[in-house]
């Protein structure tokens, strides 16, 4: 049943992705933020193609979010630059989205021969996301890019993960303190990035 119910939520992150990538394609503008693009990627990349999962479902899911992802990171090479102010940061756009994609996987590397916690360093990965989120809310007040459906499906979609994972580790819920303060942070983000879309 936990499986099935991470299965769906990880199911419910690569449609997450997809209406991204549509609304960004209808819009000319990029439905998820840069930095949450260049994180997704690197940590995709990194535990899709380099350390794949023993699980054959899990494996397979994240190179669909890989996919997902790098038409996401298209969209960034050809509309994310008018997040940036005029300046040598926009003009060069394309070099400085490949010296910080260059730099995230490095760190996710690195995090990952030190830790071993993959999963520990997706939700690292996703607070920061919803962190961008709020900032892209934001930068744009025009609304541009914004979506309701995108920002429930990465809530659905992370609360399934994260409620299938809690439950895995009962009864030691406070075993891994931090875990439980990503699981929350990243609920409490996603929650307010919603709110402010509906409000």
């Amino acid at each position: 049943m936990l499986e099935r119910l991470a299965l769906l939520g990880g199911t419910l992150w690569a449609v997450c992705y997809a209406v991204a990538f549509f609304v960004g394609a209808r819009e000319h503008a990029t439905a998820f933020p840069t930095v949450a693009t260049l994180l997704n990627v690197s940590w995709e990349f990194a535990f899709a193609v380099l350390w794949p999962p023993a699980n054959r479902a899990s494996r397979w899911l994240y190179r669909v979010w890989l996919a997902l992802d790098i038409g996401l990171l298209v969209e960034v090479l050809a509309w994310g630059g008018r997040d940036v102010p005029p300046g040598p940061l926009r003009d060069h756009f394309a070099l400085v989205v490949g010296a910080a994609l260059g730099a995230a996987f490095c760190l996710q590397w690195l995090l990952y021969r030190k830790f071993q916690q993959p999963q520990l360093q997706a939700y690292v990965v996703n607070l920061a996301m919803s962190v961008s989120f709020l900032v892209m809310f934001y930068a744009r007040p025009g609304g541009e890019g914004l979506s309701v459906v995108v920002a429930l499906l990465k809530l659905l979609g992370t609360a399934c993960i994260s409620t299938a994972n809690v439950l895995a580790s009962r009864p030691r819920y406070f075993a891994h303190p931090l875990r439980l303060v990503l699981f929350s942070g990243v609920l409490v983000l996603d929650v307010s990035y919603l709110t402010l879309l509906l409000v």
